[in-house]
């Protein structure tokens, strides 16, 4: 699999429910907002996390009967039924964002290897934290280099919990981004209306994912 003239995030996991799809759908509408032409490449078979995500979007939009009509999503998704599309279907885009299975595979190990920054969210439960490790362990086993590779501590409840978090994560060598994902009702119901954690109407949540999205943009 070859993507080129384009920077590739890999959004990616060893279990469900650590915020992958999350994190995909608004980094995708960050890089969008400041100005990449992005598409959003689902390869979270079958459930399409990120595809539900867009689906929930057009329901709310359609709900919308009063003041200014709804926009599009600023950002292509596409759904991938078949790795060897990538090639075809990434054409022309100048930011490539995959919500990637939640089980390791042949697939991500190739979708990584084109990838300049892979992100692993995690929860910060020894049993997400194992997972996250052993997909980590497995991409640089076959040759991925470490340095693209950065943690993201998401629906944590404490300071205490990301604070051990992040030491366990710093002391296996990964980076770990500087701000993370808190649990937030705000954020949650976003979602349930197709919105990125981005697009929440509370200022320093505004803030806190504006930090954590504007990092991995440029990392």
């Amino acid at each position: 699999m070859t993507i080129r003239k384009q920077k590739v995030w890999a959004i990616i996991g060893q279990k469900g429910g650590d915020g992958k799809s999350t994190v995909a759908y608004a980094l995708s509408y960050f890089l969008a907002r400041k100005g990449s032409k992005t598409a959003l490449i689902d390869v979270d078979r079958p459930q399409f996390s990120s595809v539900l995500l867009s689906k929930l979007w057009d329901l709310e939009a359609s709900k919308k009967t009063d003041g200014p009509v709804k926009p599009k999503l600023s950002f292509d998704l596409l759904r991938c039924q078949n790795s060897r599309d990538i090639p075809r279907i990434s054409e022309g885009y100048e930011a490539i964002v995959f919500d990637g299975a939640p089980h390791a595979s042949v697939e991500t190990l190739n979708i990584c290897r084109t990838a300049d920054c892979i992100v692993i969210p995690t929860r910060t439960y020894t049993i997400n934290l194992k997972p996250a490790f052993d997909i980590a362990a497995e991409l640089t086993a076959n040759g991925i280099d470490k340095r693209k590779i950065i943690f993201l501590i998401s629906q944590a409840l404490s300071d205490s919990e990301v604070r051990d978090a992040r030491e366990t994560i710093a002391a296996r060598g990964y980076r770990v981004a500087s701000e993370d994902l808190r649990t937030y009702a705000a954020y949650g119901k976003a979602g349930n209306a197709g919105r990125s954690v981005l697009e929440v109407s509370f200022p320093t949540l505004r803030e806190r994912a504006e930090t954590i999205f504007t990092e991995l943009a440029n990392t």
